[in-house]
């Protein structure tokens, strides 16, 4: 069932609600699903994806060829996980992936871990600067 063409429920009772949201093809509508093992709220999108690096993105079927800042346009809230974009993630089993951010005064970087002066690195090693 359609309404105009932003409204659209199918067989299967997907909700997509958003421009597009009747066409074959395209991203940019909200989606909601309760008939699948995982039940989601989607846009841009309609599975889980772990949050990556730039280097560690590969383009999937939750990133469609058309969207070009496919990095900042995703949210995914289901009953596998939550993402924002491909920088931000967390399992339904509580793994977190985060490549900015703080915690507890330490800032995240993309492989480091800092604050007062010390740095702790992906690969291992410390470092301190005294002042």
């Amino acid at each position: 069932m359609s309404i105009g063409s932003k409204f659209k429920v199918n067989n299967n009772g997907v909700l997509k609600i958003g421009k597009g949201a009747t066409a074959e093809s395209g991203t940019k509508y909200w989606t909601i699903s309760a008939n699948n093992e995982n039940s989601y709220i989607a846009y841009g999108g309609n599975s889980f994806q772990k949050a990556a690096r730039d280097d560690e993105i590969q383009k999937d079927e939750y990133i469609d060829d058309n969207i070009n800042n496919y990095n900042s346009t995703k949210v995914y809230l289901g009953t596998d996980g939550i993402s924002l974009g491909t920088k931000f993630s967390i399992t339904n089993k509580g793994e977190l992936t985060a490549y900015s951010g703080k915690i507890g005064g330490w800032e995240i970087k993309d492989n480091v871990l800092s604050a007062g002066g010390i740095e702790i690195n992906s690969n291992g090693t410390i470092q301190a600067n005294y002042n």
